[in-house]
């Protein structure tokens, strides 16, 4: 009896000290960091000088100066050791700035090389999000346009807007012209029904009425086309613009730069 028993106090206090192992260490309820308390506090990374502390509402990394003694002895804190390694730290950071910054002037370097001499060039017309430019020794190319002066670009875009009016009424009048024609080619048989002659009249009536219509939408495409062609005309006349070919390409399409006017 009395060794059943020492076997069963012996499992009860393996099974106390595996739970209690497993249990997070790192893990306080409430913890008072420097002038700041926190709760549900958990440590993550730790290093010889600064620790990553999560809690309620966020985390942050916080230097291990900051802790209270009892925890600083737990993780392994020496002031000497913790200021050598964040000045290492700060230098590490320091040299890795300074090689960013290398990087990106011999990438600034590199895109300057490629890039174009600033030249006067014409943007003859747009084609979807690309233009089609004549530059000043002549060559025409259609090329991606960034920093366009913005009357070049609202005339490019009031171009398009009345083209797709354009081409939208345009297919309007043909499909009502090819209606119009087929009812008006339409040659009744006289029949001796009374109300056949007032539903002729009728239809005369409404023949007449979209024949009307008609014309009222050939003339508002006119005034469209004639719009389009002041606007064509005044765009013409100042799409001129300086800029430069910046070296860069999407496919095989070449992106100019313009150059803003000083003013």
């Amino acid at each position: 009896m009395k060794a059943k028993f020492f076997v069963v106090l012996l499992a009860a206090l393996l099974s106390y000290c595996f739970i209690c192992g497993g249990a997070d260490t790192n893990f306080y309820p409430v913890l008072k960091i420097g002038s700041q308390t926190y709760t549900n506090v958990h440590i993550g990374q730790v290093t010889p000088g600064d620790a990553i502390v999560f809690f309620d509402g966020g985390g942050a990394r916080i230097a291990l100066s900051n802790f209270p003694s009892w925890l600083q002895s737990r993780l392994n804190y020496h002031p000497k050791k913790a200021v050598q390694y964040l000045q290492q730290q700060q230098q590490k950071q320091q040299q890795l700035q300074q090689q960013e910054a290398a990087a990106q002037k011999a990438l600034v370097a590199k895109e300057l090389a490629a890039r174009g001499p600033v030249e006067n060039i014409k943007i003859e017309k747009m084609i979807s999000d690309q233009f089609l430019i004549t530059t000043e020794d002549g060559k025409q190319i259609q090329a991606y346009v960034k920093l366009l002066p913005a009357d070049i670009q609202q005339g490019f875009d009031q171009q398009n807007q009345l083209s797709k009016a354009i081409d939208t009424l345009a297919a309007k009048i043909e499909h009502d012209d090819r209606a119009l024609r087929y009812e008006s080619a339409w040659d009744p048989i006289s029949i001796s029904d009374p109300n056949y002659n007032d539903l002729e009249t009728l239809r005369a009536d409404v023949l007449n009425e979209a024949g009307e219509r008609l014309t009222d939408e050939r003339q508002h495409l006119d005034k469209l086309k004639d719009q389009l062609s002041k606007i064509q005309a005044d765009t013409a006349s100042k799409n001129i613009t300086k800029a430069f070919f910046t070296g860069k390409l999407v496919g095989q399409t070449q992106i100019w730069e313009c150059v803003p006017e000083r003013r």
